[in-house]
């Protein structure tokens, strides 16, 4: 799903996806609908215990909708009983951050 390189030369690797409904975290009091956290493992001598997190506060708009989510197949989410599922295609985290409206 990705790696991070931080500016030092340590290196994270993206190797798991969290979802919140509503998102846990807010901008100037603004709460939004959906957080979407990848967690990232470190891999370099030094970071191997350290995480890394990119989370993105997604919107819910009429009209609009985000097509990273077409591909990570929201019909088969974990819930209450399975917490965990593996993931079915590819994702590309970069698409959480274009809208397409129509």
């Amino acid at each position: 799903m990705g790696k991070v390189t931080t500016i030092d030369g340590a290196v994270y690797f993206a190797e798991e996806i969290v979802i919140h409904s509503p998102a846990e975290h807010t901008i100037n009091g603004k709460t939004f609908d959906m957080e979407v956290c990848i967690v990232h493992y470190g891999q370099t001598k030094g970071d191997i215990a350290k995480q890394l997190m990119l989370c993105v506060l997604v919107e819910k708009k009429a009209g609009v909708y985000n097509k990273f989510f077409d591909d990570l197949d929201v019909f088969n989410l974990p819930d209450s009983i399975n917490k965990e599922k593996p993931l079915v295609n590819s994702l590309y985290i970069p698409k959480l951050f274009f809208r397409s409206d129509s």
